[in-house]
């Protein structure tokens, strides 16, 4: 017989690179914007807005390949061995790391020129003696320590980004009794202070103890860190991580919202969301996703597609209940703002400072000096209307999610990560960092996927035989023989 072996071939060879490109796509989205960004400072005004038209359609094309990898089956998971995951995995974290040292534009001593040859060199020398996995292990604690020193010895510049400083002079009038929120601080910024509670009062204990701010952006990191590569299963078979977790946590991105960015309360909860969402606690998902609107406005996007998919999967009553719970959440957080002063809620969002803040921003940045699909809109003289144009793409996207009953969770998940990037690039005014919680979401689905398959007894229409020896061809081949014998 050599049906069985027939099947196991196929499936390493038919299915191979699909599942390298899905497995691949979110180091190739991080490498991507590391050297479209890096490199943008060099290009003149005038070739900035075609620069970043090929910047947008190489990122959105590969969030099209990732969706069409998704749905090209809608049953199967796709498989690759723990050996080639690790080792894709080691090149992914090396190559990241390598950018992001490169690229580092802070004043934290990191001398490049030293650094990227140093940590190339005990890199390949740990594969090539140990292998992979030691080689994983040894770059995510550098990563690790990289962010850490990083983060804590750049120095907090108003003029480079003002959103920590803001925040900062919010939480001292807070602690005077004075109402921070939507309060104008001119010497920072020129437009007032917009952000959600969940983003500020968690800053504030820092700075009433007279702390660095960013000890909380470091601590979450941490917590995030450890919450995903114990989901990961990291010890056991790293490459998962490497090709998923580590690129985006160890990206120009993700150092940049060390050391000046003060979105971690949002990152988290997404992170917890997804999570509960893949082990099935309904509840707690619509929980964390009312904590996330309540540090984020982008999270009113993330509760409409989980209540469409929950409305698909288990009725309307059910769907209703569950957005109640994390609209109640937010107004509960919010509630000593709005009883307590003369702020009203829909200041927070589109009918208020948010568009505000747009029109401020609109005269001195265009979305297509980022990677945007609100560009070539602006570009148009279409920019009033990108709230609305926004707005629909949402509406068209939450239905698509009506027809999403058959989908598992894992698949799900990162198709509402790339949800969420394409309506977030339909914002008037934006940054890289925007696209994030997107791509966490991506990435957890996309981990799910790998990490539940080689962790699993053995693919499906396989023999178990031959599966349990799929390390390398030779034991296939050995254990097939064996059977056909």
């Amino acid at each position: 017989m050599t049906t069985n072996l027939d099947a196991v071939n196929g499936h390493l060879s038919t299915d191979k690179w699909p599942a390298v490109l899905l497995a691949s796509s979110p180091t190739v989205i991080v490498l991507l914007f590391a050297f479209f960004y890096g490199f943008s400072y060099r290009i003149s005004g005038n070739f900035l807005f075609s620069y970043f038209l090929i910047a947008s359609a190489a990122f959105f094309g590969i969030c099209l390949i990732v969706v069409l990898s998704i749905l090209r089956s809608r049953r199967e998971k796709p498989h690759l061995r723990p050996d080639i995951l690790n080792r894709m995995g080691a090149f992914a974290v090396w190559a990241v790391l390598s950018t992001t040292v490169y690229f580092y534009n802070g004043d934290a001593y990191i001398p490049d020129k030293i650094a990227i040859p140093l940590v190339t060199i005990v890199f390949l020398g740990l594969l090539w003696r140990t292998g992979a996995k030691s080689s994983i292990f040894f770059l995510t604690a550098t990563g690790t320590a990289l962010f850490c020193y990083a983060t804590l010895d750049t120095n907090l510049d108003v003029k480079a980004a003002n959103m920590l400083p803001i925040i900062q002079a919010g939480c001292a009038d807070l602690a005077e009794g004075s109402n921070p929120f939507l309060a104008l601080y001119p010497d920072i910024a020129t437009a007032p202070l917009y952000y959600l509670p969940g983003t500020v009062i968690p800053y504030c204990p820092m700075v009433w103890l007279g702390q660095d701010i960013r000890w909380l952006n470091v601590l979450i990191f941490l917590v995030m860190l450890g919450i995903l590569l114990s989901y990961q299963r990291f010890f056991r078979n790293p490459g998962v991580a490497a090709l998923t977790t580590l690129p985006l946590l160890f990206s120009s991105m993700s150092f940049q919202m060390g050391y000046y960015g003060h979105v971690w309360m949002y990152w988290l909860a997404i992170v917890l969301l997804g999570l509960a969402w893949l082990k099935g606690r309904n509840h707690l998902v619509f929980l964390l996703l009312g904590i996330a609107l309540l540090t984020r406005q982008m999270g009113l996007f993330l509760i409409g597609m989980f209540s469409v998919i929950l409305f698909a999967r288990s009725g309307l009553a059910r769907s209703v209940l569950h957005f109640i719970l994390a609209i109640g959440i937010f107004l509960a957080g919010m509630m000593p703002i709005l009883l307590f002063t003369e702020v009203a809620l829909t200041d927070f969002f589109y009918g208020g400072i948010k568009t505000a803040s747009n029109e401020t921003h609109g005269d001195t940045i265009n979305p297509m000096d980022q990677v945007s699909l609100a560009g070539p809109f602006v570009h148009a003289g279409l920019r009033d209307h990108l709230l609305l144009i926004q707005a629909g793409v949402a509406c068209v996207i939450f239905g698509l999610f009506m027809f999403s009953k058959n989908l598992d969770r894992g698949k799900l998940l990162v198709l509402t990560g790339v949800s969420y990037i394409f309506i977030i690039a339909f914002s008037a005014f934006l940054h890289r960092y925007f696209y994030v919680p997107g791509l966490l979401l991506m990435l957890l689905g996309i981990s799910d996927l790998f990490a539940g398959r080689y962790g699993s007894s053995a693919p499906p229409n396989t023999a178990q035989g031959a599966i349990t020896c799929s390390k390398d061809r030779a034991s296939i081949s050995k254990s097939t023989a064996s059977y056909d014998s």
